[in-house]
């Protein structure tokens, strides 16, 4: 997968299976989270376990965003990311 798609299917999981601030399906700010989707793009380049994904994304929630971590919604999108690293080897 190229880096370009890579990115987009990161975004689109962000949007979809993620959002933790509820901005799915406003256009004007889906870049959002993109701040974020390089560490996820390393961590997918290490083979990192969908655990790890999940405790990143649980990490933002709570640290940079200060909302109360939906692990579930985390668990849920990083296995998404995690499936889509390992389609792509």
């Amino acid at each position: 997968m190229c880096e370009k798609s890579r990115f987009a299917e990161i975004r689109r999981v962000f949007l979809a299976e993620w959002d933790p601030i509820g901005i799915s399906g406003e256009r004007a700010v889906e870049d959002e989270y993109d701040a974020y989707a390089r560490t996820i793009e390393t961590l997918l380049a290490n083979r990192s376990p969908a655990s790890k994904i999940a405790d990143y994304l649980v990490k933002i929630e709570a640290g940079s965003m200060g909302l109360v971590a939906g692990h579930g919604r985390a668990e849920c999108a990083a296995e998404s990311l995690w499936s889509m690293g390992r389609n792509s080897r």
